[in-house]
């Protein structure tokens, strides 16, 4: 019987389906960064179209549309990585064979590479030269049949079959004594699944012979392997209980009576069908590793427990003895100086009798004496202990309730641990039923049409846009200003415009002069470390592409004709701050009396000496302490890429 199991891995004929749609979607995007979410996953950031491609080894590759938890420092490798790819332009995708390995060629500035990503088992990340040497892997080591380190040329694994393009009559009857399953299974590069998906299409039983086949029904077997992805029909497989246990590029017949969800694009398939499955792995070993945290706590409780038994015990036997010796302290002094005057003359056992019968406290404790060594032998409760004579009562009483003072702090000591075990298991276990509720997955938000600029809403509610770069510079006024919006410009060389958008309003001083101080904080003035430059502001049909006779304006530069209405000593500062919008925290930058307008918390900079990365730090710690208590935990978990990316180029400070 064929037990089917959820699929954990792409398979050949996924990579293959996948490696068609990335063709048409990531051939000629740039490498805009990377990030190594996990030790085997990986994020790569496309651009233009911001497209999220992401690279699980061992697992799968795909574009993702879901939001995902960026580290906030990169791993060595990631680091390492990114020096060598990062704005790269993919110029090709492949699979290598018919094999799990996607070929990813890049182009840089001054040569080209080959990403090698391997989604088989013991797989790797593997990064070449053009020489088809290694650059860089995510994992090394020296095997059989390749060796990965670096320099030394690559090879990828052995083959584990033929791709089904490649299959032929030939190739089927060298296993002419198999079974047709044991014959596809030894001669292509597909799992058990696919192989009986081929019999089930050819209408054959897998357990025949090959010898027992016509020709005629060997080759309908080799058409269904060849035509098995002829067309392609991308969903996601449910089982009776709606949960996902499969995802393929086209329908399967040994899925015929299963539920399915077919999707637009195989992409878009894996990429549901994996962070799924991701977040339900995660899920489950965190349930394993709470669940064993129980099982500690419950084994640590019971220690607690076995330790204040025996401490209330040891508690009981030191106050009896105290309390005893106490009791007797008197009688024990007069029984020391009766020894000393009768031991010569008497013997131990007379002499306890005569103390038995005169002595009518501690005649209930006594049981021996040590004549020679003035030590009386006392039992309280079955229990045995030797008083010394020699030494004053009362000071052995005191004695012993130095020990119970002693066992009672540690009573109090051990009572603490167990109170605060059993609260640390009823915290750990109230987590417990949150890990089985369903899961929900977080698409990644789309970005608004203006959120390809810098941008802001002023203090008058105008929406205000800056260029990031020439390229942005460019699109900005070409494409987004209109007519009766105001276009402003530090005079200050490598400066960015920015646009107010009027929408038939008109803005005051306030939103000019924000406008002003953004456009000025995020130009190169802010690098040389200044405290403020002059701007202006212009209509839009003063600003055209049109140079003066024989001059060239570059990308991203504009001439401006005409009256200019001057905003003096612009200061350069902004805020970064914490707005709540759709229920998520968003971090946003622009002029402080913009910002804190609509921030629930925010941080005012200027120029400074912190580099950004160390800045963005102290602003994520600034944002936490001035947030209010209910949301400070939110904060906390906000990336620290994304406020680094607001800060303008150069170095900064905090002032407020």
């Amino acid at each position: 019987m064929f037990i089917i199991e959820k699929k954990k891995t792409m398979t050949s004929y996924d990579v293959s389906a996948i490696v068609k749609e990335l063709k048409e979607k990531i051939i000629g995007k740039k490498i805009e960064n990377i990030y190594q979410l996990n030790e085997k996953t990986f994020l790569f950031k496309l651009k233009p179209a911001q497209t999220n491609l992401l690279i699980e080894v061992e697992r799968r590759i795909h574009l993702t549309n879901f939001e995902l938890n960026i580290p906030k420092e990169p791993t060595s490798f990631c680091k390492s990585l990114r020096s060598y790819i990062r704005g790269g332009i993919i110029e090709d995708v492949t699979q290598h064979e018919f094999e799990r390995i996607v070929i990813l060629k890049l182009r840089g500035k001054n040569e080209r590479k080959i990403l090698v990503a391997e989604l088989f088992k013991r797989g790797n990340l593997i990064l070449l030269n053009e020489e088809n040497k290694v650059i860089l892997a995510l994992y090394y080591a020296k095997m059989k049949d390749r060796v990965i380190i670096p320099k030394a040329e690559f090879k990828p694994p052995p083959s584990t079959g033929v791709s089904p393009s490649n299959l032929s009559l030939n190739a089927l009857k060298t296993f002419e004594n198999e079974s047709l399953k044991d014959a596809l299974l030894k001669t292509l590069a597909i799992g058990i699944l696919y192989v009986k998906e081929i019999l089930a299409r050819a209408e054959l039983n897998e357990n025949i012979k090959v010898n027992e086949l016509s020709n005629k029904k060997l080759e309908r077997v080799i058409y269904e392997a060849k035509n098995l992805d002829s067309k392609l029909e991308p969903c996601i497989v449910k089982d009776v209980n709606g949960e996902y246990i499969d995802v393929t590029p086209f329908p399967l017949k040994v899925y015929l009576n299963f539920e399915k969800e077919f999707k637009k694009s195989f992409n878009e398939a894996l990429d549901e069908y994996f962070s799924k499955l991701t977040i339900e792995e995660a899920g489950f070993k965190q349930k394993i590793e709470l669940e064993k945290k129980i099982q500690t706590l419950k084994n640590l409780l019971a220690k607690h427990e076995k330790k204040l038994n025996k401490l209330n015990e040891e508690l009981k036997k030191a106050k009896e003895k105290a309390e005893a010796i106490y009791l007797c302290a008197n009688e024990l002094k007069q029984i020391k100086e009766l020894i000393l005057k009768e031991r010569n003359l008497k013997a131990s056992d007379e002499i306890l009798t005569f103390i038995k019968n005169n002595f009518p406290l501690v005649k209930n404790y006594i049981e021996r004496l040590d004549l020679k060594n003035l030590v009386a032998t006392l039992k309280v409760n079955q229990e045995i202990f030797f008083v010394d004579l020699k030494i004053n009562p009362f000071d052995e009483a005191s004695k012993y309730f130095k020990k119970v003072k002693s066992y009672e702090e540690k009573l109090t000591q051990i009572k603490n641990l167990i109170e605060k075990t059993k609260l640390e298991i009823e915290s750990t276990s109230k987590s417990l039923p949150s890990l089985t509720k369903p899961i929900e997955l977080k698409k990644k938000k789309e970005k608004k049409w203006f959120e390809k600029f810098r941008w802001f809403k002023s203090s008058e509610n105008f929406l205000v846009l800056i260029g990031k770069d020439s390229s942005t510079n460019e699109l900005l006024i070409k494409r987004y200003t209109n007519i009766n919006d105001l276009i402003l410009h530090p005079e200050f060389h490598g400066a960015p415009f920015a646009v107010i958008k009027c929408e038939g309003g008109t803005p005051g001083e306030a939103t000019i002069k924000e406008a002003a101080i953004a456009a000025a904080s995020y130009s190169k003035a802010w690098a040389l470390g200044l405290g403020a430059v002059d701007a202006y502001w212009v209509k839009p049909e003063q600003v055209t592409k049109k140079p003066p006779s024989g001059q060239y304006i570059e990308k991203g530069m504009f001439m401006i004709y005409g009256p200019r209405n001057y905003v003096r000593g612009v200061e350069l500062k902004l805020s970064i701050g914490v707005i709540k919008e759709d229920e998520e925290l968003k971090i946003v930058s622009g002029p402080s009396s913009a910002i804190k307008k609509v921030a629930l918390t925010f941080v005012e900079i200027a120029p400074g000496e912190f580099k950004s990365k160390d800045l963005a730090k102290q602003i994520l710690q600034k944002l936490v302490e001035k947030a209010p208590e209910k949301i400070k935990e939110k904060i906390k978990s906000l990336n620290l890429i994304d406020i680094q990316s607001l800060i303008p180029a150069g170095k900064g400070k905090i002032i407020g």
